[in-house]
Order: C-alpha cells, then structure tokens, then sequence
C-alpha cells in the first residue's frame, strides 16, 4: 500500500513543505494535505526536497520513487513551478 505524505503550504506562500524538518515548515496559519499524490499548484521548497533525496535510501521514500513527482520536485524552482 502506497505511504501517505503531509503536505503543508503556509496560507500567505506558493511552496508546499514535505519535510517537518525544514526550516520553513508551516505551524500556523497553514493548509495540509495529507495524500499519495502531490497537490496541484504552487512549487515545492527545495530545502524540502533536498533532505527527501537525502534519506531516500535510508527511508525508501515513495514520493522520490514515483519517477513524475521526481521530476516535478526535481526541475521545481524555488519561486516557479515546473512545467
């Protein structure tokens, strides 16, 4: 069964969060998705992301596993979602 991720993006920001330990990850004032698939719109902050490729063999992280979410993290520009 796939694993669920939280998604937060701070009410007043584009960047969706995955990672609790980011710096920036919303504690108020926030929306949360919590599902298999990424949420539509907006970019995904790249401290994020770098600490998701980090783990990735130590946690075997299916959002990186999914080769399209990957590449939608992966060419996401902080400030400009990829297309």
């Amino acid at each position: 069964m796939p694993e669920t991720i939280t998604y937060r993006k701070s009410n007043d920001d584009v960047f969706w969060h995955i990672d609790p330990k980011c710096a920036d990850w919303p504690t108020k004032n926030y929306n949360e998705v919590i599902s298999e698939h990424a949420p539509a719109g907006g970019a995904f902050c790249t401290d994020c992301i770098r600490m998701r490729i980090v783990n990735i063999e130590r946690i075997g992280d299916p959002l990186i596993k999914d080769h399209e979410t990957f590449r939608i993290l992966a060419f996401s520009k902080r400030g400009k979602s990829a297309a």
